[in-house]
């Protein structure tokens, strides 16, 4: 059998999720609110060469199943949730 009303147990309630909202609030004002990068400068095309290769021909690529085409999705063995 519960004890307490349920106006009593409305009103802990609505404590606990006031101050679960006021500490995830605090908690996410803290991350930083910009990123900075760490490079000393402009990058150089060099660099920037270094995060990106040019698609060769984009007409001949899977852009829905990717590199490996539809066999590569499908489930290898047997599965289980053991």
């Amino acid at each position: 059998m519960m004890t307490g009303s349920i106006a009593g147990r409305s009103r802990r309630a609505a404590a606990a999720c006031a101050t679960v909202a006021v500490l995830l609030e605090e908690g996410c004002a803290k991350l930083p609110r910009k990123v900075r990068s760490t490079a000393a400068g402009p990058l150089t095309p060099a660099q920037i060469a270094e995060l990106w290769v040019e698609p060769a021909d984009i007409a001949s690529r899977d852009l829905f199943h990717g590199p490996g085409g539809p066999r590569s999705r499908r489930p290898r063995g047997a599965v289980s949730s053991s």
